[in-house]
């Protein structure tokens, strides 16, 4: 059964940054992040990141379910809801200044650029307002920016289900290539970040892609999990359910996303020494240190090319994207 709300992997009093793993499309703040029963972010991420307190964030994204009803929640109520759980986890705590990173899977990243869009528009006191501005950073793991070419066949299964039994036909429909409502988001998020840079308050990102398919199928092309212009973007050899599972720290999709965390945080902490709380990572690092980890590293900002995949993973998958 899934769990929502969020959960304390592991916590201290002084840490320096506050990790937030949100799950994508049939996710679970769990299952999501497993491999060969290696939960990575409770199990692997601490030994790598021990001055970061990393929490993980479960909601309903389940699309079909057979046996009970589902949820008809959007991506602007689970942002609403995670900017007021995390508010209410921080509020009179060494926490409430401390800089939020987030690392999201497909939907969930749609829920955390709604989250910096919602803080936008909101006043200092509310939640949404405070969480947006203490966030740092956002890993994007196979985010579909700009819709998947798949959603077209998951809405013909769904109208085919729908007939006996309850579906959530909104985040299909959000999800669809070219959607207006998913363009809209987009755009605003966009601007979002011009904001905040010219503000000097700059909100790091960091697009990974896949590149294999899922019966046939990429599921979010490399285009459409990435926001030309903004941040940097990485490949990593899986397919779109297994881009955010890894099984040990000798992974290489493991090895290129800790790359990308430490990067934002040592950015979030303004920490300038020459190694740093979280090692000074820079892309030009992440290359140097992984570089049979990453395939075509990009600067979106320039279109630089930084480097080339060497190693391989061999994932499979099926349709269920958690």
């Amino acid at each position: 059964m899934p769990t929502y709300g969020l959960d304390e992997l592991y916590s201290l009093d002084d840490a320096k940054v506050d990790l937030v793993f949100v799950h994508g499309l049939t996710g679970d703040r769990r299952r999501s992040w497993t491999k060969n029963n290696v939960f990575w972010p409770k199990e692997l991420l601490p030994l790598d990141l021990p001055l970061a307190r990393i929490i993980t964030f479960g909601y309903d994204a389940a699309v079909v379910d057979l046996n009970n009803e589902v949820s008809q929640s959007t991506i602007e109520t689970h942002a609403a809801d995670i900017c007021d759980r995390l508010a209410r986890l921080r509020l009179g705590t060494l926490a409430f200044e401390r800089p939020i990173i987030f690392v999201a899977h497909s939907l969930g990243g749609l829920v955390c650029a709604q989250t910096i869009v919602n803080g936008a528009a909101g006043v200092p006191t509310d939640n949404a307002f405070i969480i947006a501005n203490r966030t740092r950073g956002i890993v994007f793991l196979g985010t579909p920016f700009h819709g998947s070419p798949t959603a077209k066949y998951m809405e013909v299964l769904r109208r085919i289900i729908d007939i006996f039994h309850n579906t959530n036909s909104r985040k299909i429909n959000d999800l669809k290539e070219r959607s207006e409502k998913l363009e809209i988001l987009v755009e605003a998020f966009a601007r979002r970040l011009r904001q905040r840079l010219s503000e000097g308050k700059e909100l790091g990102v960091f697009f990974f892609s896949e590149t294999l398919p899922i019966h046939g199928h990429v599921i979010v092309p490399e285009n459409n999990a990435k926001i030309i212009g903004y941040g940097d973007h990485a490949s990593i050899h899986a397919n779109h359910s297994e881009i955010c599972k890894f099984a040990s720290e000798h992974d290489e999709g493991y090895k290129s996303v800790l790359a990308a965390i430490k990067k934002l945080a040592e950015k979030a902490t303004e920490i300038k020494t020459k190694v740093g709380a979280f090692g000074g990572v820079t892309v030009h690092d992440i290359n140097l240190v992984h570089q049979d980890s990453i395939t075509n590293i990009w600067n979106n900002n320039d279109n630089t090319k930084v480097g080339q995949q060497v190693g391989q993973q061999n994932i499979t998958g099926g349709l269920n994207f958690s």
